[in-house]
């Protein structure tokens, strides 16, 4: 089993740029994670409608050719 909390790349503000160009400047990050923290009773809408996004990059090694590799997302 192969980890995969480490070494994401995170971005606070939606941008399509991120997803084609992995010079894209981003917050490295360890999952989970958390995009803002507000106080608990804290209701103002605008601060918890956001879109950002996360992405990992992975190095599959040529031992993997020709084998089935499956990823578990828990969330």
């Amino acid at each position: 089993m192969i980890r995969l909390n480490n070494d994401w790349q995170c971005i606070y503000t939606w941008d399509d740029d991120f997803l084609t160009h992995p010079e894209y400047p981003s917050e490295n990050v360890r999952l989970p994670h958390n995009v803002g923290d507000l106080p608990l009773h804290y209701c103002a809408q605008k601060y918890y409608d956001t879109v950002c996004g996360y992405r990992k990059f992975l190095k599959v090694g040529p031992e993997w050719a020709g084998k089935r590799i499956f990823l578990q997302f828990d969330g």
